[in-house]
């Protein structure tokens, strides 16, 4: 599916969720957890800004270009795809497991 980047919606027009505005208050909800002036908090907010303005960046420049390069990312996708399937997998091992009880 290709979502207009410009409007957020996707072909038939209906509006899709942004994927900064769950980063943003994933990262909004860990700093409201922290005590102002704390250092980690300060390398958190920082670093989560960074992370957002990167990502606006990419999203601005980055993705016009390729898009405009009309460039067939079928094989891109699918490897992309196949990695997050085998971080998944991975991780599944660590996940919380529930105690059997006997």
């Amino acid at each position: 599916m290709v979502i207009d980047l410009d409007t957020h919606r996707d072909p038939e027009g209906f509006p899709v969720d942004h994927p900064l505005d769950a980063l943003k208050k994933d990262h909004d909800k860990h700093i409201r957890g922290m005590h102002e002036g704390d250092q980690k908090r300060d390398a958190f907010l920082q670093l989560g800004n960074a992370i957002i303005a990167h990502m606006d960046v990419e999203e601005k420049e980055l993705f016009q270009e390729v898009m405009l390069a009309n460039l067939d990312l079928s094989e891109l996708g699918a490897d992309m795809q196949a990695f997050e399937v085998s971080i998944v997998a991975a991780e599944a091992p660590t996940l919380h497991k529930p105690e059997r009880r006997t």
